[in-house]
């Protein structure tokens, strides 16, 4: 067994990104006590609900084509879904700038965010940023070009977190960590087309000098991640955000930036393993899809390596998170670590349902994951709104919000294994 595990290329791909992504939450993680001690929770507030707009408007921006990308056989079409996805992105980010443009006191008014006039404006930037970055993620992804996608995640955690404290130093307000994150994801793209033409120094002409033609045939052959996956993302992020939305109008912007340390806290493990499993599983799974060969296993096998992996360090949190961000963070973080302690609920299932999320694009179940982000952002929302609403609480809010979310999460996880056992005319084992 031991034998395999070492020749197994799906396990080795898993350790190369897993290694450069830990690497990187690593640095991050030991930035963060630094930077809570320069930036107000305020500031992390105003960043909570630049992030929280834009994670919504991403999957609307690209109309999830990026995700597609991966998938075709032939490397005409994943260089056509590249320029279509660039040129959308162009277009609605543009038309997202006029918009703000024209209504951007309505939108203020709306956040009831003090501090906030002008940051917004910044979202353009980051939009198209973001479109960059995910083409190229989706191309390093798609040649499996692993060790590349590590040494870009380490370069870049190092120029994230170095330029937020440094010019925080001078500078410790909310447009500067609003500025850098708004240009970070162009930037760890630039990395990635740096590092992947300095490997492929014959191949630089790939990446732009391609076919033009036939853009609206791609369009018109993926339009099932425009018509169903775009707005079950923006779905799924308007759900994710909504405590976002409701401390900022019931509590302010330091509720938000509570918020948004211990969820930035949380998603580092969930980015750590979680991402890098996805990163590698999503190509392998389609191969073996496309092959008609067992996938069930390799699904199934997935869930429970990330459960078995999660279930101590998330329980030692939600028993334990007020004391640890106390130590880590300051006296002054104490209510993020109460949020801590709840949304580690949440957390833990999203964790483990990665590789679920990752096979829904290849099950073809996109239409089934709409039906599911409608319901969930529903009940969430409702959880979220007894809590602040009925209970005047902050902490209750967060409490009925992840726990919804969890019990959502493993629905999620048992309805996509069903259908993939379904599907798939193999034994499991």
């Amino acid at each position: 067994m031991i034998s395999k595990l070492k020749k197994s290329k799906f396990l080795r791909g898993v350790a190369v990104v897993i290694v450069g992504t830990a690497t990187a939450q690593l640095i991050s993680l030991l930035f963060s006590p630094l930077l809570t001690r320069v930036y107000s929770p305020t500031a992390f507030g105003l960043l909570g609900a630049f992030t929280a707009i834009l994670s919504v408007l991403i999957p609307f921006c690209t109309m999830s084509l990026p995700i597609a990308i991966v998938l075709p056989k032939e490397e005409s079409k994943a260089n056509k879904l590249v320029v279509l996805t660039l040129f959308t992105s162009v277009v609605i980010s543009s038309l997202i700038a006029f918009l703000y443009y024209l209504y951007s006191k309505e939108i203020g008014d709306i956040l009831n965010l003090e501090g906030s006039e002008g940051l917004y404006y910044f979202i353009p930037v980051a939009m198209i940023c973001s479109t960059f970055y995910l083409v190229m993620n989706y191309r390093v992804l798609r040649h499996e070009l692993y060790k590349i996608k590590a040494q870009a995640s380490v370069i870049h955690s190092i120029w994230f977190n170095i330029s937020k404290l440094a010019i925080g130093f001078v500078y410790p307000i909310s447009i500067t960590l609003v500025a850098l994150t708004a240009i970070s994801n162009g930037v760890f793209a630039i990395i990635l087309l740096i590092l992947k033409n300095k490997k492929f120094p014959d191949k630089k002409h790939v990446d732009i000098n391609i076919d033009l033609r036939g853009l609206a045939d791609i369009g018109k052959e993926y339009k099932r991640f425009a018509i169903y996956r775009t707005p079950q993302s923006m779905i799924n992020a308007i759900s994710q955000n909504i405590p976002t939305i409701l401390l900022a109008t019931f509590f302010g912007a330091a509720s938000v930036g509570y918020y948004t340390l211990s969820r930035m806290v949380l998603t580092a493990p969930v980015t750590l393993i979680g991402q890098s499993v996805s990163s590698v599983f999503l190509p392998k799974f389609n191969a073996k899809y496309n092959s008609n060969e067992n996938y069930n296993k390799m699904l199934i096998m997935s869930v429970l390596s990330l459960f078995l992996l999660a279930i101590i360090p998330f329980s030692i949190l939600f028993f334990q998170g007020e004391n640890i961000f106390n130590f880590v963070f300051g006296k002054e973080w104490s209510t993020a670590g109460i949020y801590a302690e709840w949304l580690a609920v949440w957390m833990f299932f999203g964790f483990i349902n990665t590789p679920c999320v990752s096979a829904i694009s290849v099950l073809n179940l996109q239409f089934g994951f709409l039906i599911y982000e409608i319901l969930s952002v529903s009940l969430r929302s409702i959880g979220i709104i007894l809590g602040l609403y009925y209970f005047n609480s902050d902490i209750t809010a967060i409490a009925l919000f992840s726990i919804l979310g969890g019990a959502l999460n493993l629905s999620l996880i048992l309805w996509v294994i069903y259908n993939s056992i379904r599907s798939n005319s193999k034994a499991v084992f």
